[in-house]
């Protein structure tokens, strides 16, 4: 995306990948766990969703289906519950990935997400 500087110069906004701007998202997330989830028990599903989001490099699981049962397993908790935190994730993830692409901030070809 353009824009003119002070002095009418034009110039191009930065960019960030989608991978970078996941990771800082977790970071974001990580800091406001407190605030986005007063309970503790929310609060200790939302770090385990976290942790496999910051390894999720590492990890040979690709199905959704896969992916919870690795979260309850660390965590304990029923699906309904962890579908209730994974929620609350998305809805502010899409709400801020939407925000950068419209404008024009967001690159969507990385192949290292």
């Amino acid at each position: 995306q353009e824009y003119y500087t002070e002095t009418n110069e034009i110039e191009t906004a930065p960019t960030i990948s989608l991978a970078s701007f996941f990771d800082n998202w977790i970071e974001d997330m990580s800091e406001q766990l407190p605030e986005m989830f007063p309970k503790k028990e929310d609060q200790e599903v939302a770090n385990a969703v976290l942790t496999v989001f910051r390894h999720r490099q590492d990890l040979q699981l690709f199905k959704k289906k896969e992916i919870y049962i690795y979260v309850r397993e660390i965590t304990g908790c029923d699906t309904p519950y962890l579908t209730k935190v994974i929620s609350v994730f998305r809805n502010d993830f899409l709400k801020k990935c939407r925000k950068l692409a419209k404008e024009g901030l967001l690159q969507f070809d990385d192949s290292e997400f």
